[in-house]
């Protein structure tokens, strides 16, 4: 019931966090040990399964704002090799409201809903722009690098499939919707590290005959 609900929401990441769900689910029933590159295989499936929206949103080119993020963020890592144009100059609320120079230097001040009347409402609408035009090449590599820590931790817990499972969904919504949304900086990144942090349990611990959770 909760996937038809998903799929009934008719956005791209619920179409994709379903597709992830289900593949998750054979390599359970399967008992298949997940690893790195199996989680890259499914984001390979879920830009096969967005392919055509996200051709319809290059086909706006820098006036869909959400592209143009994107677009600008990557050019703004290259001008500002390597460590980007620095904490709050890009991609944030933040920026928006101290009209960092940025967006007119760039051509987004004229895309969408940049003017002042809206107060940036969808400036803070993507994550990655906002990783790798502030801070550069080198605070991505260390974004992901925290990522891949996280699912490292995930792992050396596979062995109880009831924790692992779940917790690894939950840190693939937040990739899934990073494209879409701040989902690690926004209320629902907190929600979800909260749940994770439960299923980051240790059992080897007993010297007070309880169950010790990483924090």
């Amino acid at each position: 019931m909760c996937l038809l609900i998903l799929l009934f929401t008719l956005r791209s990441k619920a179409i994709v966090f379903v597709l992830i769900y289900i593949m998750l689910s054979i390599y359970k029933k399967k008992n298949v040990t997940l690893n790195f590159r199996s989680c890259m295989a499914f984001c390979v499936i879920g830009f096969w399964a967005v392919s055509g929206k996200i051709s319809d949103y290059i086909s706006w080119g820098i006036y869909n704002l959400r592209t143009g993020l994107h677009i600008v963020g990557f050019v703004i890592a290259c001008d500002y090799f390597p460590l980007g144009s620095g904490l709050g100059t890009f991609g944030s609320n933040l920026s928006f409201l101290a009209k960092s120079p940025l967006y007119s230097k760039y051509g987004l001040d004229h895309s969408q809903a940049m003017g002042d009347d809206v107060e940036g409402a969808f400036i803070s609408d993507t994550f990655w722009p906002y990783v790798y035009g502030q801070f550069g090449f080198i605070g991505l590599i260390i974004f992901l690098l925290m990522l891949l820590t996280i699912f490292s931790s995930l792992n050396d817990r596979r062995d109880n499939c009831d924790y692992f499972y779940p917790a690894v969904l939950l840190l693939l919504y937040l990739v899934i919707g990073s494209f879409a949304e701040a989902t690690f900086t926004n209320q629902t990144g907190i929600f979800v590290a909260m749940f994770i942090n439960l299923f980051l349990y240790r059992k080897d611990v007993k010297k007070t005959n309880c169950v010790c959770r990483n924090v």
